[in-house]
Formats: structure tokens, sequence, C-alpha cells
């Protein structure tokens, strides 16, 4: 009785390991499939976060290529701000330039009148320089025919004082020699008076046929004679005389008149030269003040000449640099065209890369979320892995419990039969064949 309820038991046991053994597949089976399913579902979840990467990768990349847009557009803006104030800048200098320019056209024009004046001038100055220096000329011309007259008429007038003087001294001579001769004439007179009066005081007679007193009468009469001669030698040498004295007086008046005509004449050729002289001076003077202004006249219209050249080169450089402004609008309005379209094309990209980075944000919100239910699948299997692997631990320590509890009770039940069979052998000696059919 007490084997059979051990066998009841073990029956009852051996139900329960097959049961157990049973569901231990079951639950095997079961975690097999979780794991499996756990594969499953990380090889999604690595497939969902590759997906991930790379929507944010692409993301990471749009949002470069719109970075890069975004710094293409500023850069394009800053260019075509650039453009417009180097634009503005060479408008602005364009139209300093055009008026700079308009300036030096007036300044040149009135520097070519002034040119023009000067040099007007210059010829009237040159013309009246000719003038003065031909009146210098006569002017020299007549003051040295002045000064050879004056010399001319120096020496006459020393050759005519020379000739005064001669005249002079013949004229002393001659009054001397006209007093001598008239004091000859008077004592001739006297001489001839007293031979008179001699003769007169002188008595003859004659007294029968002689003569008294007549010799001596003859001999003053004689002497009367002689006085009367020499008396009429004396008045026809004082004629004489007078004669050469009234020639000399002639002469010496004469070569007096010549004297004080060529010092009237010198003197005045004397003022004409010193006159003369000082209009060469004035003349001199003249000159120089014409060379003066044609030197400073020259000065002036080569001075305007040199600044028209400078102003003739300054509007020329003008002119070029106006050129330049011109050409780099030029250029400056053909980089802001393509400026603006880089802009307008950068600025489309943006909108695009807006677009694409607003569609893949949705992409990686979606796919977030798909991943985030993904995860719940995730934790769900693990959850349900755990418990599956708890519960299979759990089964196994039941089933490991279960087949030890069988091996007890067929041990046990082996020992009962064997102590049985010890028991019934020493009461009986059973056979072998009755203990085989016991057992």
């Amino acid at each position: 009785e007490d084997i059979n309820n051990t066998k009841k038991e073990l029956e009852v046991e051996e139900d329960n390991l097959r049961k157990n053994e049973q569901h231990l597949t079951e639950l095997e089976n079961q975690k097999k499939l979780l794991e499996v399913e756990k594969q499953q579902l990380m090889k999604t979840w690595q497939q969902l976060d590759d997906q991930r990467i790379d929507n944010l990768n692409q993301l990471q990349n749009i949002k470069l290529k719109l970075a890069a847009a975004e710094d293409l557009m500023r850069e394009s803006q800053m260019k075509i701000s650039n453009a417009e104030e180097q634009q503005q800048t060479q408008n602005l200098l364009l139209d300093n330039l055009k008026t700079t320019c308009q300036q030096l056209e007036n300044d040149l024009t009135m520097k070519g009148d002034e040119c023009e004046d000067l040099r007007a001038c210059k010829e009237e100055y040159t013309r009246e320089l000719q003038e003065t220096e031909r009146a210098q000329q006569q002017a020299e011309q007549l003051l040295t025919q002045l000064k050879q007259q004056e010399r001319e008429l120096t020496n006459q007038k020393a050759q005519a004082e020379r000739e005064q003087q001669a005249a002079l001294t013949q004229l002393n001579n001659a009054q001397y020699e006209a007093r001598i001769a008239k004091e000859r004439v008077e004592q001739a007179k006297k001489n001839l008076q007293k031979a008179e009066e001699d003769l007169n005081n002188c008595f003859s007679f004659k007294f029968l046929f002689i003569s008294f007193g007549e010799d001596n009468k003859r001999e003053k009469q004689d002497a009367v004679n002689r006085a009367r001669h020499d008396l009429e030698q004396a008045e026809q040498k004082l004629e004489t005389k007078k004669r050469n004295l009234s020639d000399h007086e002639q002469k010496h008046t004469a070569a007096t008149n010549k004297t004080l005509d060529l010092t009237s004449q010198l003197k005045q050729k004397t003022q004409d030269r010193i006159q003369q002289d000082q209009t060469l001076t004035s003349k001199i003077n003249n000159v120089a003040m014409c060379k003066s202004k044609v030197e400073n006249i020259t000065t002036q219209y080569r001075d305007a000449t040199s600044e028209r050249r400078k102003l003739q080169i300054e509007k020329k450089n003008t002119e070029s640099k106006m050129e330049d402004a011109r050409t780099k609008i030029v250029t400056l309005n053909s980089e802001l065209e393509k400026h603006r379209q880089d802009f307008t094309k950068h600025e489309a990209q943006k909108k695009e890369l807006s677009n694409e980075t607003q569609m893949i944000d949705r992409t990686i919100t979606n796919h977030q979320r798909t991943m985030t239910e993904h995860q719940d699948s995730i934790t769900s299997n693990q959850r349900n892995l755990v418990k599956a692997t708890n519960d299979l631990q759990q089964k196994q320590t039941i089933v490991e419990l279960s087949k030890q509890k069988v091996q007890s009770l067929k041990q046990s039940i082996r020992d009962k039969k064997s102590f049985r069979k010890n028991v019934q052998a020493n009461r009986w000696a059973a056979s072998p064949s009755k203990v085989n059919k016991s057992g």
C-alpha cells in the first residue's frame, strides 16, 4: 500500500513533470520567439536608427547647404551693398569730375584769353621796346653828333679866342703905333710951329748988295720945310696907322664877334648836348622800363602759358579719370546685375532648402514617432523576454525539482521494493521469478 501510494504520487509527479516539461518547452519556444522577435526588433531598430542617422545627416547636409546658401546670400548682399556703395561713390566721383572738368574748361578758356591778352600785350610792349631802343639809338647818335659838334665848336672857339687874342695883340700894337704916329704928328706939328715961329722971328735985310741974315733965314726956312715934310710924313704914317688900326679893330671886332658867336653856339650846343644827354638818359630809362615791362609780361605770359598747360594736363587727366569712372560704373552695373542674379538664385536655393529642411524635419518627427513606437515594442519585448526568462528559469527549477522528486520517488519505490524483497527473501526465500513478478 505504501508503494502504491508512492507510485500514485510518482504518477502524479511524472504527470506534473510532463506537463511542466511541456510547459517548459513552450516557454523555451516562447523565449526563442521573443529572442527572434528581439533580434528582428533590434535589426529593425538598427535600420530605423540608420535611417534616423541618414535623416539627420541629410538634415545636417541640407542645413549646411542652407547655411552655405545663406552665407552666399549674405555674401551676395554684401557684394550688392559694396557694388551699390562703389557705384554711388563712382557716380558721385563722376559728378565731381564733371564739375571739375567744366570748371577746368572755364578756367582754361579764361586762361587762354589771358594768354592771348598777355601775348598781344607782349607784342605791343616788344614793339614799344623796339621803338624806344630805336629812339635811344637815335638819341645816342644825336648825342654823339652833338658831342662832336660841341668838340668842334670848342676847338673853333679856342681857335677864335686865339685869333681874337692875336687880333687884340695886333690891335694893341696898331693902337700903340697909331698913338706913336699921332704923337709924332703932334710933335711934327710942334716942330713945324716952332720952326715957323723961328722963321717968323728971323729977320734979314739987304744993305747995298749985301744981304744980312739970309743964310739964317734960309736955314730956318729949310727947318720949316723939313718940319713940314716931317709933318707930312708923320701924318701919312698916322693915316697909314689909322687905316691899319681900323683894319685891326675890324679884325678884332670880327674875331670878338666870331668868338662871341662861337661861344653862344657852344653854349647852345652844350645846352643841346646836356638836354640830349638828359633825353638819352630818359630814353635809356624808357628802354629799361620797357625791358622791365617786356620781362614782366614775358614772365606773366610764360607763367600763364605754363598754367594753361597744367590746366590742359589736369583737364586731360580729369577726362581720363571720368572715362575710368564711367568704365568702372559699367563694370559695377554688370557686377551688380550678376550679384543680384546670384542673390536671387541663392534666395531660391535657400527657399528650396528651407522647404527640404521642413520636409526632413517632418520626416524625422514621423520617424522619431515610429522609433518611439518601435522602442515601445522593444521595451514590451524586453519585458516579455525577461518574464519568459524568469518563467523559464522558474519552470526549469520546477522541472528540475520535479525530476529530482520523480527520481526520489522512483528511488523510494526501488528502496521499498528492495526492502520488501529482502523481507520476503528472509521470510519465504522468494525466487527470482517472484521477485521479478513483484517488480
